[in-house]
């Protein structure tokens, strides 16, 4: 079996596999230790590690989780709330709704230590140019593929290259099939810096455990957990904002940071930048499956993580579907022995972990791009999408309702469909619908006052 792509998704699902007893051979062109990482973008960006990622490495490798917690990787249960909920009582159904803090590039160089440990893994440092592929029959079988290192037979190939895989490409080019027809812009792009506070300092607290957002109206800003004493603040620009791309600044980027609710973690007497700025654009939410119309479109190839699935890095999630197709992969593999029923198997399993929350995910970044694009350049706004609206007035229950709260929290952590939540916090959805309630927030520095400020850090 050879699994292609070193990334998180890569790695764990050669972890996965080879604990299930199958010999793998796991193809990387980059170190993942290395602070140049081209494949892997998001490795230099804010990450949180979801329940249903939580319960996937408890599943697989539980001395890995261990192994994290030893690096100073943090736990949080849910038992942060925001401050218009009196209910805070443990509840037994949210004790295994447990989130990891750490940062990414720390969580792969832990997993690649673990495999290089693993007897059923060998590494081949290369770059795959193609597929190989038994015959002209339909649909193709792809038998392995070919790297710079020469070529490489298998049984099965996974796909985990992610966000920019060429599999797709290669399969219709062998005759294959691919269904690609779900994609949506996410609409915005991402700068981060990475902070340690210093020695002898406690941690910052943040809001929501693991971190804390805020939604500025035209843009947002999240403060994430690391591990140790390290934390990462992120600020999210819609894609045409050129003004305040001047954030790549690191002057800049600081000086808009602590102008935002969530910079107040930035100061010079608590904690230092460990990082420049990195920046992450052309972000699209984007389904790709390799079963058409019921059938497979193409045999002994599988995809996983982000070459399955890309939803909004915001919302956290593809290291959490990653581990989770992993994990179905080798369900399915288990089960069945001819590959097309492997294949449909496998697929099946996205219609269940996967694309309820693509498509709440797609909703919600419609409706919060026109909302930002009416505030900066006076675009009319569409009316949002009625889940869209839903998800809104859930967040807003959810702030002072304990059963809401929950529910998002759920969701959130891929614990329940986004649909399910919504379910559950019906009753409190009719009561924030009834009375209008809002959290009283901070109002957010204005537009105008946030660009003067970025100006002002660039003349300086």
């Amino acid at each position: 079996m050879v699994v292609v792509g070193g990334s998180a998704a890569g790695m764990f699902a050669a972890l996965t596999l080879a604990r299930a007893g199958h010999k793998v051979t796991l193809v990387e062109r980059d170190d993942v230790q290395s602070e140049q990482r081209p494949g892997a973008p998001q490795a230099f960006q804010s990450h949180s590690y979801l329940a249903r990622f939580v319960h996937n490495l408890r599943d697989v490798a539980p001395d890995v989780q261990q192994q994290l917690m030893d690096e100073g990787a943090k736990a949080y249960g849910a038992d942060y709330f925001p401050p218009w909920i009196s209910d805070r009582q443990p509840r037994p159904e949210m004790a295994d709704c447990v989130t990891l803090s750490c940062r990414r590039n720390v969580f792969d160089a832990v997993l690649a230590r673990a495999l290089a440990r693993e007897p059923g893994v060998t590494l081949v440092r290369s770059s795959v140019r193609g597929l190989l592929t038994s015959d002209d029959a339909a649909p193709p079988t792809v038998v392995g593929v070919g790297t710079d290192a020469g070529e490489l037979r298998a049984d099965l190939v996974v796909d985990a290259t992610g966000r920019r895989s060429r599999f797709a490409q290669w399969v219709t080019a062998a005759g294959g099939l691919v269904d690609e027809g779900a994609q949506a812009p996410c609409g915005n792009m991402y700068y981060t810096r990475f902070y340690a506070v210093h020695d002898g300092l406690p941690e910052p607290m943040m809001q929501r455990g693991f971190g804390e957002a805020a939604d500025l109206g035209y843009m947002a800003a999240v403060a994430f957990q690391g591990e140790g004493a390290t934390f990462s603040i992120s600020l999210q620009l819609e894609d045409d904002d050129e003004p305040m791309r001047a954030v790549r600044d690191a002057d800049v980027f600081e000086t808009v940071a602590r102008r935002t609710p969530v910079g107040r973690h930035i100061d010079p007497e608590l904690s230092s930048p460990i990082s420049g700025v990195h920046v992450m654009a052309g972000l699209v939410n984007r389904l790709c499956r390799l079963v058409v119309d019921g059938k497979p479109g193409v045999l002994g190839l599988v995809q996983v993580g982000d070459s399955v699935c890309i939803t909004n890095p915001s919302f956290g999630r593809g290291v959490s579907f990653a581990s989770g197709m992993a994990v179905r992969l080798r369900d399915a593999l288990q089960t069945h022995s001819d590959m097309g029923d492997v294949a449909l198997d496998y697929d099946a399993s996205h219609d269940v972990d996967v694309l309820p929350w693509f498509t709440n995910a797609v909703a919600l970044d419609v409706a919060t791009r026109g909302r930002w694009r009416a505030a900066l350049y006076g675009e009319p706004a569409e009316a949002p999408a009625r889940h869209a609206l839903d998800w809104r007035d859930l967040f807003n229950a959810a702030m002072r309702d304990r059963v809401a709260f929950d529910a998002m929290l759920g969701a959130a952590n891929l614990l329940v469909t986004p649909e399910q939540a919504l379910a559950t916090g019906a009753e409190a959805l009719a009561a924030i619908r009834a009375d209008g309630w809002v959290p009283p927030f901070p109002p957010p520095t204005p537009r105008e006052a946030m660009l003067e400020a970025a100006q002002g850090a660039s003349v300086s």
